[in-house]
């Protein structure tokens, strides 16, 4: 996704996504390809796709859990 469409569909100023993209860039969360006079950023493939694998897997694991826990829903 383009900064713009990233705006579009979070709410956020363009100034705080740019900043935030470059620094997720920086330490290696997204990757950035160039389109045309756009910058497409995506989650890095080799490595944080499977750490929100196994998180959706754990929360799967502990749906039932997760939805029951007084504590998540007094908060």
């Amino acid at each position: 996704m383009t900064v713009t469409e990233i705006c579009e569909k979070t709410g956020f100023e363009q100034s705080r996504v740019s900043h935030n993209l470059r620094c997720l860039e920086h330490c290696g969360f997204v990757k950035v390809t160039p389109d045309g006079n756009f910058r497409k950023y995506a989650l890095d493939e080799e490595t944080i796709i499977p750490i929100v694998n196994l998180f959706d897997k754990h929360i799967q694991k502990y749906k039932k859990r997760l939805e029951n826990c007084g504590i998540i829903q007094n908060e």
